[in-house]
């Protein structure tokens, strides 16, 4: 699930992480995707609006 798409979901950085319980900033730190953990807790509250692609947290080998 990318970062984007939740902060779209819930209209801003703030209200995503208020939604969550946790901090502006660790929003801020999750990068591209949103952390796995935060990412199904997402797609429980958004009732699979927001969904998570486990392959996007698939760690490529060289």
């Amino acid at each position: 699930m990318y970062t984007d798409d939740a902060v779209q979901h819930f209209g801003g950085r703030r209200q995503l992480a208020q939604a969550l319980g946790i901090s502006r900033q660790a929003v801020e730190q999750w990068g591209k995707l949103v952390a796995r953990g935060m990412a199904y807790r997402l797609q429980v509250m958004t009732k699979n609006a927001l969904v998570v692609d486990e392959a996007k947290y698939k760690r490529r080998r060289k």
